[in-house]
């Protein structure tokens, strides 16, 4: 549930997500998720066995979304950098949290086993990235769910972007998936896109990705990863032409018997931070 101002300019949007049947609750648990680059706690309500969480509205979207609109290929290289550098250090403060707080003997999972779920990557007016849903997914479960106990997101049958996990190869797909604009649906297609780029004597994105995760404390890591991926772009057209790849809307064609679905049935998405409009056809002011 998302909740507005009364009235224009005043107050601050939040959304409100509710736990039913909820008999225990550890508020220091929350404290777990305090950073920039995941969704913030404002607050939070037990009346009875249901518990109130309030977070912070964020205004871009989500990556899922902004993918399949093509609004994320349009955006530019700086604006990308900072999506891909704010993901990575969710994801190395979410280990190093873990970590910090010890092995719990009833945990049946870990967060490099957790879903990296597309739809739980939002973005604020800035384009900073932030994390959602990994506070809520350890109160309801109190630990993150096991490979058995993933909910996989909901698509048309016969075709989904491939599926990602909490951890440094996750991070690679969305990587790939933010600098070219394009969803990958294979598991060896992010390894085909490193191979192209390898030999045209460019790092891997897997490299680039593991520098993200070792320089994540860097207070100039968005700077060093934008000279690391200066040269990138123009290689970007070439690799959306190479047979190895599949567009979202090619990918949809195929899927559904060559008939494009567009934007995989999202409404259009407004860009707040670029004062520009994502839908079917692109990226308009």
């Amino acid at each position: 549930m998302t909740s507005s101002p009364c009235m224009h300019n005043t107050g601050l949007p939040i959304t409100i997500k509710i736990l039913n049947s909820y008999k225990l609750f550890d508020p220091d648990m929350l404290k777990e998720f305090w950073h920039p680059n995941l969704v913030k706690l404002i607050g939070y309500c037990l009346e009875g066995e249901q518990l109130f969480l309030v977070h912070e509205f964020v205004s871009n979207g989500n990556l899922k979304d902004l993918m399949w609109s093509g609004a994320i290929a349009q955006l530019p290289l700086v604006i990308k950098v900072r999506i891909v550098v704010g993901i990575a250090r969710a994801i190395v403060f979410l280990h190093k949290t873990q970590d910090e707080v010890g092995p719990d003997p009833n945990q049946r999972g870990k967060i490099d086993e957790y879903r990296l779920h597309r739809h739980n990557i939002l973005l604020d007016e800035d384009f900073t990235a932030k994390l959602l849903d990994y506070d809520v997914t350890k109160l309801v479960h109190g630990h993150y769910p096991n490979n058995n106990e993933l909910i996989y997101d909901a698509y048309y049958p016969g075709f989904k972007p491939l599926p990602l996990r909490t951890n440094l190869y996750g991070f690679t797909v969305v990587l790939a998936e933010v600098l070219t604009g394009k969803l990958v649906f294979y598991e060896n297609e992010a390894q085909k896109i490193d191979d192209f780029l390898l030999q045209r004597g460019k790092m891997s994105l897997s490299n680039i990705a593991k520098c993200c995760f070792e320089m994540f404390d860097d207070m100039d890591l968005e700077s060093k990863v934008l000279t690391m991926l200066g040269e990138y772009e123009k290689y970007i057209p070439a690799i959306h032409n190479e047979a190895f790849t599949t567009t979202n809307e090619s990918y949809i064609s195929n899927a559904c018997g060559g008939k494009a679905q567009g934007t995989h049935g999202h409404k259009p998405t407004t860009l707040l931070g670029l004062g520009m409009h994502a839908g079917k056809d692109g990226v308009k002011p």
